[in-house]
């Protein structure tokens, strides 16, 4: 199989889980609503993105192991045996990491988000559960891990289609007959056992996962499993503290009715960077092998492409957002559930932050050279901490949304652009050039066209003519301005292909 059939394959069935993954979570929202009070569904949106951050506690191991498991497949069978069985203690160790750390913080929950009454007792009960769910599921993600490494993430989404219907199911089923928010305990507790256990199967009968044999874990292995997660580890804080932590700075700064709110237009602006990410995502395990083989050119050739398209199609759906979020969520959970003005426009831009940092700075850990960007991920991270403190309190919700774009100004983004050209063995120029022609025109067309557009107030067919337009331009754009002329041929011929099937 070819590089253009396997990225196409991994993309197509990573979309397919991703629409059905979604569809069924947003099917839950309303139907949780109808029975949850807004304090309880903040309370377990918190939790979730707690349970998030405590994941941090795995260091960047899962990245590493990835990284270094397709680099032991295609150069020795046996080293790849016993990386296997050394990511297993690993992955059995970081597991035991998790669980240690559910339980320092569990008696503070209540403290921390200022429950009281029932919703203390509530918030721990589903902390600590969904703590020990967390922990067995990163155990038993090493296999999901190897079906990475060895190009199979198509089945890994398959079963994650069966998962999410089973999931929608036994939550609907459970809230209905009343178990309130331990409804989707119940749903997750199912579905990460039906999960896992195909995972693995499928998994060891591909030959990507095997036995596991003490003889086989090497200490050089675990040592060096270690070193590159540390690395990757502060990328992964990174995710974590930009991504994650709106829900709990809210949470703490700002009242449980505004979380409600952003935790709904969280998660459809969550699935909108879920699905861009899918594209740099299931790219990867190509790229890491053809550095691994040490085609730099065709590395370079595939990896501009796909930056090209993913901030693209994070400008496209940015636009979208501003002129359809308030109808969608309307449609979806309520007027009263909406967000309008410059909080729309601002998490509007956040999937276009986090496509960016993806694809310039943690594209890093192809080459395994995240550490060469380290202190500017820590120092961004340290300003937008301080920002949220500065300005969340002052501006309310505005200031939250705002301190997480404005850190990218100030953090990794340059330095990213700087080591991959040094890695891809481009000029900076060369790098920099590919980011200020994917982003630039586009953005400033979002804030002038969308924007404007968006507040405005259209209707239906005044939205969907806007959005065909918006659509086209982006379209044009992206041809005759952004492609390069062998990209753009690319494109045209894969066009044509398209039609004659169709045909």
């Amino acid at each position: 199989m070819n590089i253009k059939q396997e990225l196409s394959k991994t993309v197509a069935s990573s979309w397919g889980s991703l629409v059905i993954v979604t569809v069924t979570q947003l099917l839950m929202i309303p139907v949780a609503l109808s029975v949850l009070s807004n304090a309880e569904f903040a309370l377990f949106a918190v939790i979730t993105q707690l349970m998030n951050t405590i994941r941090l506690a795995e260091i960047g191991v899962r990245a590493a192991c990835v990284r270094l498991l397709v680099d032991v497949r295609v150069k020795d069978e046996e080293k790849y045996a016993q990386m296997w069985s050394s990511a297993v203690f690993v992955f059995l160790l970081q597991g035991g990491v998790i669980l240690l750390a559910v339980g320092a913080i569990a008696p503070f929950i209540g403290v921390l988000y200022n429950l009281e009454g029932y919703l203390s007792t509530l918030g721990t009960q589903v902390f600590c559960a969904m703590g020990v769910i967390t922990a067995f599921n990163y155990v038993l993600s090493v296999h999901a891990t190897a079906m990475l490494a060895g190009q199979r993430l198509h089945l890994v989404n398959i079963i994650a289609i069966v998962g999410a219907l089973l999931d929608l199911v036994i939550f609907v089923s459970c809230i209905k007959l009343g178990f309130g928010l331990w409804s989707y305990v119940i749903a997750v507790v199912s579905t990460t056992a039906f999960k896992s256990y195909y995972i693995r199967h499928y998994s060891r009968r591909s030959g990507l996962s095997r036995k596991f044999h003490w003889a086989e874990v090497k200490a050089e292995n675990v040592k060096v499993i270690f070193k590159l997660g540390l690395d990757v580890a502060v990328g992964t804080i990174y995710t974590v503290v930009l991504g994650n932590s709106l829900l709990i700075f809210s949470g703490n700064l700002l009242s449980l009715g505004v979380t409600a709110i952003l935790a709904v237009n969280l998660k459809l602006i969550n699935t909108i960077t879920q699905i861009l990410q899918r594209i740099p995502g299931a790219a990867e395990p190509v790229l890491m092998r053809l550095v691994s083989e040490s085609k730099l050119d065709d590395f370079y050739k595939w990896w501009k492409l796909v930056t090209k398209l993913s901030v693209v199609l994070s400008l496209l759906a940015c636009g979208g957002y501003l002129l359809w979020g308030d109808f969608i969520i309307t449609l979806w959970v309520g007027k009263e559930m909406t967000l309008t003005g410059l909080p729309l426009i601002l998490l509007g831009f956040i999937p276009v932050r986090f496509i960016i940092h993806y694809v310039f700075v943690h594209s890093l850990v192809i080459f395994k050279e995240l550490r060469k960007v380290k202190v500017s991920l820590i120092w961004e991270m340290v300003l937008y901490v301080a920002l949220v403190y500065w300005w969340t309190p002052l501006y309310g919700l505005k200031g939250l949304l705002f301190a997480n774009l404005a850190s990218m100004a100030g953090g990794s983004l340059m330095f990213g652009v700087k080591w991959m050209a040094v890695y891809s063995q481009r000029e900076y120029r060369e790098i920099m050039n590919v980011l200020l022609k994917t982003t630039l025109p586009l953005s400033l067309a979002v804030v002038l066209f969308c924007a404007g557009a968006a507040s405005m107030g259209l209707g239906f067919w005044s939205s969907s003519l806007v959005t065909l337009l918006w659509c086209t331009f982006t379209a044009i754009v992206l041809v005759f301005a952004i492609l390069d002329a062998r990209e753009r041929e690319r494109v045209f011929e894969l066009a044509r292909k398209a039609m004659k099937k169709l045909k």
